[in-house]
């Protein structure tokens, strides 16, 4: 029953387009999956027909799902800023249990990581409100408690976060930075992942003295690139919203529920001829 999968290692494959639209649907069902491997499966921002980029789509579906996720890589599938956006409202859903966000060898660009950086900003300073806030409110929580009703956790739970090779320069890296440092600043990260991209020595020191150990090597950091030129000076571009009657007016595909299992036995059945891990709990 792949409704009970909670983990999925489909790294390396290259999806047919009618597999592709299976397994969106899929994962609009996997309300248990907790570890996702999409590495290098071709899930670009190319919209076809219509129906949008590949690694939205999935975001979508994850989103609808609302899984316990714990690990997402989405690595090496071309994604672009605009996908970024997706990613970064999934981390906003999922902040409570997702610990390990691979994006690594995209193209997000600083604007697609200024994105994720303002969603996890998001998360760790809505924490740092409730715990202002939270002598003010015992009593309120403990007849919650009582009453058998508990709050479901805000904090970003990010422990690993890969943004290597993303062509992105310093106003991407100053996103991070000021994300980290406010609200409560990241408590659980443990390594971050930028080498790759383009940032110039400055703001290389500047990434060294706010993560300290935790960042990753620096080695492959091209400090003479030149990946912001386009961008003004609050990391904005070339408009990456929908184009005209883009958005809202068709249905996606992946949020509706779809009759009979007919998808899924079509995904099975591709999924025959892949380098496929799968594991779930069927009792």
């Amino acid at each position: 029953n792949l409704a009970q999968l909670e983990r999925l290692d489909l790294c390396d494959n290259t999806f047919k387009s009618s597999s592709t639209a299976a397994l969106f649907r899929v994962l609009n069902r996997t309300t248990r999956l907790r570890y996702l491997d999409l590495r290098d499966c071709s899930l670009d921002d190319e919209d076809v027909d219509g129906d949008g980029g590949g690694c939205g789509k999935v975001c979508h579906a994850l989103f609808g799902a609302s899984p316990p996720l714990e690990h997402l890589d989405l690595s090496g599938n071309g994604m672009t800023a605009k996908g970024a956006g997706a990613v970064a409202d999934l981390v906003e859903d999922a902040g409570g249990t997702l610990k390990c966000l691979f994006v690594e060898e995209n193209e997000l660009t600083s604007v697609g990581v200024k994105k994720i950086a303002r969603a996890i900003y998001s998360l760790t300073s809505a924490d740092t409100t409730e715990d202002t806030a939270k002598g003010t409110n015992d009593e309120s929580e403990e007849g919650n408690e009582q009453e058998g009703q508990e709050s479901a956790p805000t904090r970003c739970a990010l422990t690993h976060l890969k943004l290597g090779t993303n062509e992105c320069g310093d106003i991407g890296a100053r996103a991070l930075v000021d994300a980290y440092r406010a609200g409560l600043g990241l408590p659980n990260l443990t390594s971050i992942d930028l080498n790759g991209n383009g940032f110039s020595s400055e703001y290389v020191s500047e990434l060294e003295r706010t993560f300290g150990d935790k960042l990753g090597e620096m080695d492959d950091n091209d400090d003479e690139a030149e990946y912001d030129d386009e961008l003004d000076s609050e990391g904005e571009g070339e408009d990456e919203g929908p184009e005209e009657g883009g958005e809202d007016d068709d249905e996606d595909d992946v949020g509706r529920q779809v009759g009979g299992t007919e998808d899924v036995d079509r995904l099975a059945d591709e999924l025959k001829s892949m380098k496929v891990q799968m594991s779930h709990d069927l009792v």
